[in-house]
C-alpha cells in the first residue's frame, strides 16, 4: 500500500472504531439499566397466579350468582369470595405485568449483551488491522527517515568537494589562469609567420 492509501485507510478505521466504541458505551448504559431493573425486580413471584384463571373463576362465580338462586347466608359468601377474587385478580394482574416487564429487561439485556460481545469482536479486529497500518506507517516513516539523512549525507559530502575545490582554486588563482579552449584562425596564421620567420 502506499503511504496516502495507509493514511486514507487508518482513517477510515479511526473514524468507525470511534463510532463502535460510542455504541458500545450506549449499550453499557443500557445494560446497566437493565440490570438496576432486574435488581429492583428481584421481589417478583414468577410462580403467582395466571389472571386468566382468576378472572375465569370470577366469571363463573358472577354467572352463578346472576343465574341461581341461593339462599341469602349463600349468597352472601358468593359475594364475598367475588370480592376477593377481584382483589386476587388486580393483584395477579399486577404481578403479572411485573413478570412480563421482568422478562422483557432480562431480554433486552440479553440482546444488548450479544450486541456488545458483536461489538467488541468488530473493534477488535479493527484494533488488529490499525496495529498492522501503524506499523506499516512507522516502517515507511523510519525508510523516508533514513533515506532523507542519506541523502542529506550525500548533499553535505557535495557541499564540502565544493567547498574544497573553491579554497584550492581561491589558493592557487595566480597558477590557474582561464584558459581558452579554441584557438582562433587568426591566432594559427601568426604563429605559422613566426614559424616561417624563425626557420628563415
Amino acid at each position: 500500500m502506499e503511504k496516502a492509501e495507509v493514511e486514507s485507510r487508518i482513517s477510515e478505521l479511526e473514524a468507525k472504531k470511534t463510532q463502535l466504541i460510542d455504541k458500545i458505551k450506549e449499550l453499557n448504559n443500557t445494560i446497566r439499566a437493565k440490570e438496576r431493573q432486574l435488581e429492583r425486580s428481584a421481589g417478583v413471584d414468577r410462580d403467582a397466579p395466571r389472571p386468566g384463571q382468576i378472572a375465569r373463576e370470577l366469571e363463573q362465580m358472577e354467572f352463578r350468582i346472576a343465574t341461581a338462586a341461593y339462599t341469602p347466608k349463600i349468597e352472601k359468601d358468593m359475594i364475598k369470595r367475588v370480592n376477593e377474587l377481584q382483589k386476587e385478580l388486580a393483584a395477579a394482574k399486577e404481578a403479572d405485568r411485573k413478570r412480563r416487564k421482568l422478562m422483557y429487561a432480562e431480554g433486552d439485556l440479553k440482546a444488548a449483551s450479544e450486541e456488545r460481545a458483536k461489538i467488541e469482536k468488530e473493534l477488535n479486529d479493527i484494533r488488529a488491522e490499525l496495529k498492522t497500518l501503524y506499523n506499516s506507517r512507522k516502517e515507511a516513516n523510519n525508510a523516508d527517515r533514513k533515506d532523507r539523512a542519506e541523502a542529506e549525507r550525500h548533499h553535505s559530502q557535495d557541499e564540502r568537494r565544493r567547498k574544497r575545490d573553491r579554497e584550492f582554486r581561491e589558493e592557487n588563482a595566480e597558477h590557474l589562469k582561464p584558459f581558452e579552449r579554441f584557438v582562433s584562425l587568426e591566432e594559427i596564421v601568426q604563429m605559422k609567420k613566426e614559424k616561417s620567420d624563425e626557420q628563415a
